[in-house]
């Protein structure tokens, strides 16, 4: 018979107790004790009875049997093992455990296809009915959601017209394809199904499914990107680290198919899917206009057939601060031979300058002619300069050695003008005005070298940040308290959605291969050390500019 949601053993016990009262009565006694009439209290009338009856007293029997079953169970409530036990033997009913596909892509599909059965009324309002029980929107595509929303359509008119009917209208107009082989069990149905029931467990069954939902936790917890994958390439899993690292939620890509998720990740993950290695190593890719480097890594699981798979595991790693790393090594090894070999060019150049300097100081006491006097004048200030210059890259190319470094008074004006020298050296970039107004009496306790490095990249920042022209203003002022140094530029200012990142390792701003993210973060580790503190205010003025704020303790 089909199934009636409402019905419940009070209204069964109701039901049969009043058709076996109407049995015993119209049957029974009668063929016990031979009357073949039972009076009517009250009247002169007499209700006739025995074997020669049997038809009409089945008919009271049964007709009053369901008569008491439908008003007591519709004037009553199922307890919770009734409806637990009910839905079992309708999910036994009408489930599908094997994960199968239907050839429907669409809640619209499913109306079209009922309506030449059911009529356009009676389809739309059966497939919108469904869709509201399971929350699932009018657009959905799926395969999983399709699944359910046809297994509740069956329950839904199984309940109308019976299980065979509705079954035999679904086969028919939204048939399940066969799965090839021996198929695979459709991990969402049953989680649904243990889920909707796990508080009804008792013994193992509830010590299993606790094991369950443990194994299930570390999986969704663990700190690496995993998503299961069916043989189909539906996805059973994505786990919280795969929603944080692709910003796709789970709950929206869970069963679905993997040719729906956005790009880059579908084409990333379905190549390597296809791909007969397990490991690819370092994979390429922009992510919201940032280089990024990704490694992924899967696994087969096999099903219970030898030699079937059921899936596999897919394993994404994001490695590119591990390359940038590497790169920045590869860079500083670079630097550091660099370093030593302008140390060494420096040394030999010192010995010609000098010379040349001499030289010229002697011609300012050998003549009196003024044209002789102002080349020899102009000889020594470039010598000068050079000289500068050479112990500018001297300095610098010492500044990686910190071992047992004691802070010492540091001029801020010197340092600062050091710094300009050495930007000053690089030829292509930005050409942009300094201006050094830091007092030349100003002073800080700290290693001389690495406030040079501070000031190298707070001011190669500022200068590539600048327009062509633009002026690039270090100031200073001391209280009793502290030192403060500003850096201010003229440029397009910072990101308010970056300048929370911009002292990161590893983030940048600037175009792939033009910086390493590195430069500001040594910034704030050198000025962390000295104890000190620093700042990042953009825009500055008419919505542009951006100024570093270095703040000393005295």
């Amino acid at each position: 018979i089909a199934y009636w949601p409402r019905g419940n053993s009070r209204g069964f016990m109701a039901g049969l107790s009043m058709g076996t009262t109407v049995w015993a009565l119209g049957l029974f006694v009668p063929a016990v004790t031979g009357i073949s009439q039972i009076p009517l209290p009250g009247t002169n009338q007499a209700i006739a009875v025995g074997f020669d009856q049997w038809n009409k007293i089945t008919l009271w029997s049964l007709g009053l049997n369901t008569l008491c079953f439908v008003a007591v169970s519709w004037l009553s409530k199922a307890s919770h093992e009734e409806h637990y036990s009910a839905a079992l033997c309708t999910a036994d009913e009408i489930s599908h455990p094997v994960r199968s596909t239907l050839d429907v892509h669409s809640p619209a599909d499913f109306k079209s296809r009922l309506r030449e059965r059911l009529g356009a009324d009676i389809a739309t309002q059966e497939v919108d009915r469904a869709l509201h029980e399971l929350r699932l929107n009018h657009n959905e595509r799926r395969p999983y959601a399709l699944r359910r929303l046809r297994n509740r359509l069956e329950a839904n008119l199984s309940g109308l017209m019976g299980i065979a009917v509705a079954s035999e209208i679904l086969d028919q107009y939204i048939p399940y394809k066969l799965p090839t082989g021996s198929g695979t069990a459709d991990i969402h149905l049953i989680e649904e199904r243990v889920a909707r029931y796990q508080h009804s467990f008792t013994g193992i069954a509830a010590e299993l499914d606790n094991l369950r939902l443990y194994y299930r936790k570390t999986l969704q917890e663990l700190p690496m990107a995993i998503s299961s994958l069916g043989p189909d390439l539906e996805i059973l899993m994505w786990n919280n680290a795969m929603t944080e690292l692709t910003g796709i939620d789970g709950t929206e890509v869970t069963g679905s198919h993997l040719n729906n998720l956005a790009e880059p990740w579908r084409t990333l993950i379905t190549e390597f899917t296809a791909d007969q290695k397990t490991h690819s190593h370092r994979q390429a890719m922009v992510i919201d206009n940032e280089p990024r480097c990704f490694s992924l890594h899967k696994a087969s699981i096999r099903g219970p057939v030898a030699n079937s798979a059921d899936g596999q595991v897919i394993l994404v790693e994001d490695v590119t601060e591990l390359q940038q790393l590497e790169n920045e090594l590869l860079h500083s090894e670079r630097l550091a031979s660099v370093g030593r070999l302008a140390a060494g060019v420096a040394h030999e150049i010192g010995n010609p300058i000098t010379g040349i300097a001499c030289l010229a100081q002697n011609i300012r006491y050998e003549t009196n002619d003024r044209k002789l006097l102002e080349a020899a004048e102009q000889i020594l200030f470039q010598t000068e300069r050079v000289d500068r210059i050479v112990q500018s890259l001297v300095s610098f190319s010492h500044a990686g050695s910190r071992h047992s470094i004691e802070f010492e008074p540091v001029e801020i004006y010197r340092r600062v003008q050091e710094a300009i020298h050495l930007l000053s050296l690089q030829h292509g970039k930005t050409a942009v005005v300094f201006a050094n107004h830091v007092p030349e009496d100003l002073k800080i306790n700290g290693d001389s070298q690495r406030i040079i490095q501070v000031f190298v990249n707070l001011l190669s920042n500022a200068r590539d940040a600048s327009q062509p022209g633009g002026q690039v203003v270090v100031a200073a002022r001391q209280d009793e308290e502290a030192v403060t140094i500003t850096v201010t530029d003229q440029g397009k200012g910072i990101d308010p959605r970056q300048i929370d990142r911009i002292l990161e390792p590893f983030f940048t701003t600037k175009d792939p291969g033009e910086g390493t993210g590195l430069g500001l973060s040594m910034v704030y580790s050198i000025v962390t050390e000295h104890r000190g503190q620093i700042d990042v205010t953009s825009p500055v003025t008419d919505g542009r500019g951006a100024r570093f704020t270095l703040r000393f303790s005295r």
